[in-house]
């Protein structure tokens, strides 16, 4: 640990001569931090995640770096400047944006300190790094109030110039059509078509631990890439597979929960729109609908989209009266988006992304295609069908419950729920790549009866399914 060297460190505690903290600010080390896609301005989730994980700083990005510096086996570390007391509305609690300039300040003079005396630490050793040896680059990226501190120690930067080659001659035969798909089992009955050809030079290319296969689908050029469970994953392998590999459209296939009763396991749906439902900024206790939001006026976020009142799920809701939650109310929002061609650094703004136009117009000639509806002798009510719906959603969320699956449709006109489609769709509509997705219905989320035919029986029926359609549609694509 190198923090030993902060102690005694004196850092701004004022804004000017009259506004000042309560205390000067110090610099600790703590047990844990978390995050999510929620600006947290809740108080009651606030406290349950500090009693429950011991958790200090929340916020909403230092995870995703943890989490990818991790794969890459890259050493880091997370520095978080304390904006608020997340909830709390007080003269204690010093609102964040008042001081924000201060705080800024602050952690650049820490995050100076650290790197004046990285070097000079047993980091470098352990690594087998002697500056005398070997030149290093030390990279610093701000999130925020996040500082990440990684170290790497190569002259040509993470690609080798041998990689370098393998894609290259692997673009030499593209453009493809990528095709993403969560997992294995959901990827299998693809893999095993008589329809898919692995490329005779180059079957697979593995690379920052993603395998990308390459062959030919209904005489197509393509790469498959497994993505993983969730929105992150299913980022990281979309953008890996547009950023080394010469792709002029995305297919992402797989199962999904179900909001809408109307359709069944089986069903193959094909959204017009997908949207991130998970990004939310959770208000605090004691505001409504006519309050703004923190960081609202900032336009950092919005009550444009709508919100979800937890006191209306209540278990002594009834006629529409409902007692007050501590919960109080979620709205969601949009997100943050940096299109390949708009100005660096510049955000714009995105919730309801659109497939491409024509991709969809040619799904739908799909409808009369014949499904499977039995496993052995077990059968579904009917045989299921294809078809266009107008909404998906997805969040880093695995939704078993009725009551939440029942609002998403009638607030949103959702069909399929899942956990990695609206990444794949942000990722594309950033690249300017045309995609669709594809999703089977796997169960009525939160259903529980033999009428909602739960996901554990038929997943694999609902995997085929997807598959079945996905050929068919490349073939109608191309034809």
């Amino acid at each position: 640990m190198l923090l030993y060297n902060y102690q005694g460190m004196k850092l701004e505690g004022c804004l000017n001569i009259t506004t000042c903290l309560p205390k000067a600010p110090q610099v600790v080390t703590v047990k844990r931090g978390s995050s999510a896609s929620i600006y947290l301005d809740n108080s009651a989730y606030k406290s349950f995640l500090n009693s429950k994980f011991q958790i200090s700083p929340v916020d909403m990005e230092s995870a995703a770096i943890a989490l990818i510096s991790h794969q890459q086996k890259v050493p880091f570390i997370a520095f978080r400047a304390l904006i608020d007391l997340a909830g709390e509305r007080s003269t204690q609690s010093n609102e964040g944006y008042i001081f924000a300039s201060v705080l800024v300040e602050n952690l650049i003079r820490v995050i100076s300190h650290f790197i004046k005396n990285l070097d000079n630490s047993s980091v470098f050793r352990s690594f087998g790094l002697r500056r005398r040896r070997m030149a290093f680059h030390l990279k610093l990226l701000f999130l925020g109030f996040l500082a990440f501190v990684g170290i790497i120690c190569r002259a040509d930067g993470a690609i080798s110039r041998s990689i370098l080659k393998k894609i290259s001659r692997i673009n030499k035969d593209g453009p493809y059509l990528g095709l993403v798909v969560p997992n294995s089992f959901e990827m299998s009955p693809l893999l095993q078509s008589p329809s898919f050809v692995p490329d005779e030079n180059s079957p697979i290319f593995d690379f920052s631990g993603r395998r990308f296969r390459i062959g030919r689908l209904e005489n197509e050029t393509v790469i498959i890439v497994m993505t993983g469970l969730g929105m992150l994953n299913a980022g990281i392998a979309t953008e890996l597979l547009l950023s080394l590999f010469k792709v002029k459209g995305v297919v992402h296939f797989g199962i999904a929960g179900n909001a809408n009763p109307e359709l069944q396991i089986g069903d193959v749906t094909i959204p017009q729109y997908w949207a991130h439902t998970g990004l939310w900024n959770w208000q605090r206790n004691g505001d409504g609908p006519d309050d703004e939001l923190s960081l609202e006026s900032n336009g950092d976020y919005t009550r444009t989209i709508g919100y979800i009142k937890f006191s209306d799920y209540n278990n002594d809701t009834n006629n529409g009266n409902s007692s007050t939650n501590l919960l109080n109310n979620a709205w969601y929002q949009p997100e943050e988006i940096f299109p390949i061609n708009g100005t660096p650094e510049v955000r714009q703004h995105a919730f309801w992304v659109p497939v491409n136009n024509h991709y969809f117009a040619v799904a739908e000639k799909l409808k009369d295609i014949k499904l499977e509806g039995c496993i052995n002798s077990t059968c579904l009510p009917r045989t299921p069908i294809v078809i266009r719906v107008e909404r998906g959603s997805s969040a880093n969320i695995f939704v078993d419950n009725a009551a939440y699956r029942q609002f998403l449709n009638s607030k949103f006109n959702v069909t399929p729920i899942d956990m990695e489609s609206a990444a794949v769709a942000l990722i594309c509509l950033q690249q300017r790549t045309p995609f669709i997705v594809l999703r089977a219905l796997s169960d009525l989320a939160g259903g529980g009866s033999s009428v909602s035919n739960e996901a554990a029986m038929f997943a694999s029926l609902a995997a085929q399914n997807a598959v079945t359609v996905v050929l068919r549609f490349i073939a109608l694509l191309f034809s």
